[in-house]
């Protein structure tokens, strides 16, 4: 225990990601074991620690999520952490969405009317100035997430028109819609579908782009589209992401419809306007690659 608090004591001196410090010190804890009973509980505890220091949230782990933690804990038992943090991370993202809409001012019944009234200007002003610098903030770090999409479809097209053949057959290209892009609108009912499965409204106004790769083959056409758009019908400084798979094919009319449409990966990636966009850059690369395999083998079974 002595070798836990000196290591825990590092990583906040090296700034450690709330979520990483978290996962770790709650997985070490487990692993420890001091106690006959109520180790999990003081486990989960620690790390609600670790982002109440940041002014975050809470640790909650509901009966529902029992069965993925415990797999993540299985798997920091083998020397993969990055499952349990994942974890938390959602888990917080979560949170800050749900509080988003719950801004409570509390008056104290001494203060006068006029004081009360002489006061809500300067709240609103400063509440408008704080809410434009979230909202930039989100809109920011979804365009790094953007580029390193552009960057990874590039690749990954790149790569596996080389292992297609037949070149004048066989294609594999990327392209992306950025924000003011009028083809931003496209692949719509296929992204409301997405964020229809993952609970939560997608908002198109406020900021909403896309990315995708495209696979021609003598079967047709494939694409795995990322679309980033706000969260809710308000934007309150969350961008949501979702991947998704389908096919292209003629429709009776001449024209051309999704079909085989699969939602990939076990839950949307959203983006807080509180989060450090090095940290971001780094659970988004895992969940990029892990919807690119789901998308590639979805594809493979279709084809």
């Amino acid at each position: 225990m002595d070798r836990l608090i000196e290591l825990h004591r590092k990583h906040l001196e090296l700034e450690i990601a709330p979520e990483v410090s978290s996962a770790w010190l709650h997985h070490r804890f487990t692993q420890i074991h001091p106690f006959q009973d109520g180790n999990g509980r003081i486990a989960r505890a620690l790390a609600s620690l670790v982002f109440l220091r940041e002014g975050w949230f809470p640790l909650v782990i509901t009966r529902d999520d029992r069965t993925r933690y415990l797999e993540a804990l299985e798997l920091a038992d083998a020397g993969d952490l990055a499952p349990l943090t994942d974890q938390f991370a959602a888990k917080q993202r979560s949170a800050f969405v749900a509080a988003l809409g719950i801004g409570r001012e509390v008056v104290q019944e001494s203060e006068r009317v006029d004081q009360v009234l002489a006061s809500i200007g300067d709240m609103f002003a400063q509440r408008d100035a704080e809410l434009l610098q979230e909202q930039q903030a989100a809109k920011s770090t979804a365009d790094q997430m953007k580029a390193l999409t552009e960057a990874r479809f590039r690749e990954v097209a790149h790569d596996l028109e080389q292992r297609l053949g037949r070149p004048d057959q066989r294609r594999a290209f990327y392209d992306a819609a950025p924000p003011p892009d009028d083809r931003r609108d496209w692949h719509r009912a296929q992204i409301l579908e997405a964020t229809h499965q993952f609970g939560y409204f997608a908002g198109f106004r406020e900021y909403s782009a896309w990315v995708r790769m495209c696979i021609v083959t003598e079967t047709g056409r494939a694409e795995v589209v990322v679309s980033f758009h706000s969260v809710g019908r308000e934007y309150r400084g969350v961008i949501g992401v979702v991947m998704v798979f389908f096919r292209r094919s003629e429709s009776d009319t001449g024209g051309r419809q999704a079909t085989d449409i699969q939602v990939l990966g076990h839950e949307s990636f959203q983006i807080n306007y509180k989060e450090d966009p090095a940290a971001v850059g780094s659970r988004f690369a895992r969940w990029l690659e892990r919807g690119l395999v789901e998308g590639l083998e979805a594809w493979r079974r279709t084809e």
